[in-house]
């Protein structure tokens, strides 16, 4: 019954009216989705995002939160904040469709949708606030414009090309592969005139973003291209190519990857790109995997060239489309099911697969009921807190990041100036004074009365590379900048736990034991310096050392106050 109802569904005589029936259920869906699911972590911490437009974000260009505060304004919960990308996710069906029904002598709709759901539904969800989301998207309408503009040259498209493409790098810098795999898939586009006009609307449209990294010491490029690097491990590697298999579904990703392969694109500039675009996306993934850890979602645009490949490819391959048929009904019970965990809380709370997304309204609650009007400050997390903001309406909350976390927007807001001699609600304290039970787990606290933190205060040291002897006695100068908006005060809230500078080793792959520098007294003008010697020892154990200075205080994680400074131990 199921093959003929899929073979009906192929053989229908206007496909685009499945197409539009089916685009109006999946958003439908959606929608009522995104008003019943709880957000995602990273949801909120992008709805943080939209508090404060600016023109760049920590970790992203600022298309998402544009997309978050707009959604927002219309409707003050989850709906919301995932309005637009729920709409983007459908849109981003429909130009798939268009993007194939001309390669297409007899279009297969079941097979189209079936690819384009999977693929859409594993990487993204959809419907989640995320910024993968609109980078598909416009994307997609990218790929679209220019497979017009391969047959037709004229300033219109190559206007609407140069917008787009901005929007896409304004989504998530991902975009750039989009547009390099596509461009060196036709060097001939240099040949014309019209196509100037796409990288001179990129720049003028991307100026107010670099003006943002300009002032803010392009903290976005740091953290992507620097701090998120390390030291190979084969699991990397292993964990991305598994991942890919997964989350395309193991029997549709054989059929994407052998199909988008195998598919001869000869003289078709379209299909071209689409193919550049699919294998350069997987190959350089893989050897960012070489670098550090890949998420798999950040391959999603690949596969929207993977599906209109698939498609074309296997249209008169008929062993294809029957095992394509054949797994229609498991994706969708498998697809309703998982819609269905993500409302309800049905698992054992020994599964946290679905965890991100439950009982966080409650557990926002118990913190507020137990700060009793206290400022509530989290260490290390950037999702915790913000989504303790979302689900108590936006109350006050700051991040403290130490050496042993990363930066994060939080760091730009500079919402410590706001905390200091303040009564503070400290979430996974050092060192606590009370244990607070929520309905997603223990939190380490302390209560402070009077609390006094320096993690955004700059140290800068004198040199960059330092060659000692194990053991050997060294000095060096620094200077501690005051970056706050008041007069910066060195106290502290316990008797006997003054500030105090800290040199932490990293020997490459973990943090050694810190050494206890020096005490820091007296006060700093707002806009003015601090000068000081400062002397250490080395570490005993010849090697490469990265070093960072921290204003420690009150018994806290150490902060990343400095950037490293290299010491040669010989």
């Amino acid at each position: 019954m199921i093959k003929d109802f899929c073979r009906k569904i192929d053989e229908y005589k206007y496909p685009i009216r499945i197409i539009w029936i089916f685009l109006a259920i999946w958003l439908a869906v959606n929608l009522i989705q995104s008003a019943f699911t709880e957000l995602h972590p990273d949801e909120a911490y992008y709805w943080m995002y939209s508090r404060w437009l600016a023109w760049g974000y920590f970790d992203h260009p600022p298309m998402i939160a544009f997309l978050v505060k707009t959604g927002y304004l219309l409707f003050k919960n989850e709906l919301g904040v995932r309005l637009l990308t729920s709409i983007m996710g459908a849109g981003t069906l429909y130009f798939i469709y268009l993007l194939v029904k001309d390669q297409l002598k007899n279009l297969s709709v079941l097979i189209l949708l079936l690819l384009s759901v999977l693929i859409v539904q594993s990487h993204i969800g959809g419907f989640l606030a995320i910024p993968d989301l609109p980078l598909v998207f416009f994307s997609v309408v990218f790929l679209y414009l220019y497979k017009k503009y391969v047959d037709q040259d004229n300033f219109t498209l190559a206007v609407l090309l140069g917008v787009v493409a901005s929007l896409m790098l304004y989504s998530k810098y991902h975009a750039v592969l989009v547009l390099f795999f596509t461009l060196i898939s036709n060097l001939k586009l240099f040949r014309r005139l019209s196509f100037w006009i796409i990288p001179i609307i990129i720049i003028l449209a991307l100026l107010p973003h670099l003006f943002w990294q300009i002032k803010n010491n392009f903290p976005t490029f740091e953290y992507h291209l620097i701090s998120r690097s390390s030291a190979y491990k084969l699991d990397h590697s292993i964990n991305y190519l598994y991942s890919q298999l997964l989350i395309s579904g193991p029997l549709i990703g054989i059929i994407i990857y052998y199909h988008s392969f195998k598919l001869k694109v000869k003289d078709n500039l379209f299909l071209r790109a689409l193919k550049f675009n699919f294998i350069g996306f997987m190959a350089f993934f893989f050897l960012m995997s070489f670098k550090g850890h890949v998420e798999p979602h950040w391959t999603a645009v690949a596969y929207i060239a993977g599906i209109v490949l698939t498609t074309i490819s296997i249209q008169n391959n008929e062993k294809a489309k029957k095992w394509l048929r054949v797994l229609v009904l498991p994706t969708v019970l498998l697809f309703l099911l998982i819609r269905f965990i993500l409302i309800f809380d049905v698992l054992p709370d020994s599964v946290k697969i679905d965890k991100d997304f439950h009982n966080w309204d409650a557990w926002a609650d118990v913190i507020k009921k137990r700060a009793d009007g206290k400022k509530v400050v989290f260490v290390d997390s950037f999702q915790r807190p913000s989504k303790y903001a979302f689900y108590t309406g936006g109350d006050f909350v700051h991040v403290l990041n130490s050496i042993h976390y990363r930066k994060n927007q939080f760091d730009i807001w500079h919402g410590e100036d706001s905390i200091q001699g303040r009564s503070v609600l400290l979430m996974k304290s050092y060192i606590p004074n009370d244990t607070l039970i929520t309905s997603n787990g223990e939190f380490r606290i302390k209560d402070y009365d009077k609390f006094y933190s320096y993690f955004n205060i700059k140290i800068k040291p004198d040199c960059k590379r330092i060659k000692a002897v194990p053991e050997q006695e060294l000095d060096i100068s620094i200077e501690i900048e005051n970056t706050r908006n008041d007069t910066l005060k060195f106290r502290s809230s316990e008797p006997g736990f003054a500030p105090r500078i800290v040199l932490n080793f990293h020997d490459g792959k973990h943090f050694l034991s810190p050494q206890q520098l020096q005490f820091l007294t007296g006060d700093i003008l707002v806009g003015e310096s601090e000068e000081m010697n400062l002397h250490f020892t080395a570490p005993p154990v010849k090697g490469v050392y990265y070093c960072y200075l921290s204003i420690n205080n009150d018994r806290l994680r150490p902060p990343l106050n400095s950037k490293p400074f290299e010491l040669i131990v010989e």
